[in-house]
């Protein structure tokens, strides 16, 4: 709660902080109760992944023609490319390094629902940071990145599946985009996952579809609001 008030505020970098610690704790409680480090050990190798990857970002006024992959990979731990042969391109590279890690931080927190809501949070801090420098292709990958393990360790984490739709189909892949709207419905249905998937629906050429969804976003956003006044002794009679 700490990392999402933090995030809120904008202090994205402190709010990472304590994810990551949250991430850590959990780790550690299950490395505990197994007698091994194991969790502690993927939670690791999926972070230093994603630091890493950011290597193969060409820098100022280089080029990724010029980077020399092998070279930079020969300094990392994170084992990815050492069974790849020939060349691998920079951005072949940095979606290795980035399935790597989503494997692993995945597995560190796997059955772990407030170890997948850490993960998601870290998603939003990159999200937010993607958008605050023109979406960042980088920061969207790893906001992406972090989002998919976060379902892949809590597969009913519908946060997750709505906030990954929404990249989606900023980036073009709006088909995959309704496919996670619609894993999000089916957990939780809510007036914001129903619009996201209307709108990435008309953008597929779904008309019909889209319509009938966006009439049932604004049908519950209505009991929302409803459901928000009766709470706070709003509604009038």
């Amino acid at each position: 709660q700490r990392g999402y008030n933090l995030a809120q505020r904008g202090a994205f970098f402190a709010a990472r902080t304590e994810f990551i610690q949250v991430l850590r704790r959990i780790a550690q409680a299950k490395d505990s109760a197994a007698g091994t480090d194991e969790h502690s050990r993927k939670l690791a190798a999926g972070l230093r992944a994603m630091d890493e990857a950011d290597d193969f970002v060409p820098q100022g006024t280089q080029l990724e023609a010029e980077m020399n992959v092998r070279r930079v990979a020969s300094s990392h731990r994170t084992p990815v490319l050492r069974d790849q042969e020939g060349d691998v391109l920079p951005q072949e590279a940095v979606a290795l390094y980035h399935e790597f890690a989503q494997e692993q931080l995945a597995n560190a927190a796997v059955d772990e629902q407030t170890g997948s809501m850490a993960l998601y949070g870290l998603g939003k801090v990159y999200a937010r940071l993607a958008e605050r420098r023109d979406d960042d292709v980088q920061l969207t990958r790893s906001a992406m990145t972090m989002y998919c393990a976060a379902l892949d360790a809590c597969p009913d984490n519908n946060l997750a599946a709505n906030e990954l739709g929404v990249l989606l189909c900023r980036t073009g892949h709006q088909a995959e985009a309704v496919n996670n709207f619609i894993r999000a419905i089916d957990v939780q249905p809510t007036a914001t996952a129903y619009h996201n998937l209307a709108v990435a629906q008309e953008k597929l050429g779904l008309a019909q579809q889209s319509m009938a969804n966006e009439q049932e976003s604004q049908r519950l956003a209505a009991m929302e609001r409803a459901a928000y006044g009766r709470n706070n002794g709003l509604v009038h009679h």
